[in-house]
């Protein structure tokens, strides 16, 4: 706590009252009798309360008090024995097997993946060396008996195998593929090809790609009998002349 603050000043002490005129003697009365002791003046009145004295400055903080001394450690407690292991259950009986689970629906079929782009049609290969003169072979069949117009000069082509007419797919049909099939039925030149009217039954051959040259689309590369990726909206067709 701060110490104590000085006393305030005194206050002020008012002027002294001017000094009244001096009155003009009065005239000489009677002496009058001595009159009795008059009773003590009571006490004046308390004079006005001085102004409160100014604040005192606070007192400096007293000094911290010294720390007090860490008592010792005390003593380690003694360790006890360890304890009896427990004696081992006996071991559980084996679990049985669990039920084999039902076998799973088989999966629905794939859909057939996008058939892929036509490839270009290579070019032609070197011709061999002229082959041996063969054997005399059996009569052959007529070009008639292999391929057909079904429609006159121009419609779907047809050719026939084991007995069994069938319609050749467009891919890669061209104007070389044609010129072959109208030479083998007599006509002297080619019009057009095209993709035709929808045939119907076995789709025969597929990827025909003949050089113009050949006298029998036999003759021709091609892909092995009834081996396509083709639907009958896909058959070719040929116009002669």
């Amino acid at each position: 706590m701060g110490q104590k603050g000085d006393a305030g000043f005194p206050g002020e002490k008012g002027d002294k009252g001017n000094i009244g005129e001096v009155g003009p003697p009065g005239s000489a009365g009677p002496a009058g009798r001595d009159g009795k002791k008059g009773e003590p003046g009571g006490p004046g009145q308390d004079g006005q309360k001085g102004a409160d004295g100014s604040r005192g400055l606070p007192g400096n903080p007293g000094v911290q008090g010294a720390t007090g001394q860490k008592g010792s450690k005390g003593d380690t407690g003694a360790i006890g024995a360890p304890g009896v292991p427990g004696i081992a259950g006996s071991k559980g009986q084996k679990g049985d097997g669990g039920l084999k689970g039902a076998m799973g629906q088989k999966g629905e079929a794939g859909s057939p993946g996008v058939n892929g782009p036509v490839g270009s049609k290579g070019e032609p290969g070197v011709p061999g060396p002229p082959g041996a003169k063969g054997d005399i072979g059996p009569p052959g069949q007529s070009a008639s008996s292999i391929v057909r117009i079904v429609g006159g000069k121009k419609g779907r082509v047809e050719v026939r195998h084991n007995g069994e007419w069938g319609t050749i797919c467009d891919d890669g049909w061209d104007m070389n593929d044609g010129k072959v099939i109208c030479r083998m039925l007599g006509y002297s030149r080619i019009v057009s090809t095209f993709t035709a009217t929808a045939g119907t039954g076995k789709i025969m051959l597929d990827d025909v790609n003949c050089s113009g040259n050949e006298q029998s689309i036999l003759d021709c590369a091609k892909q092995e009998w009834e081996t396509h990726n083709c639907s009958h909206s896909e058959d070719a067709g040929v116009e002669c002349a």
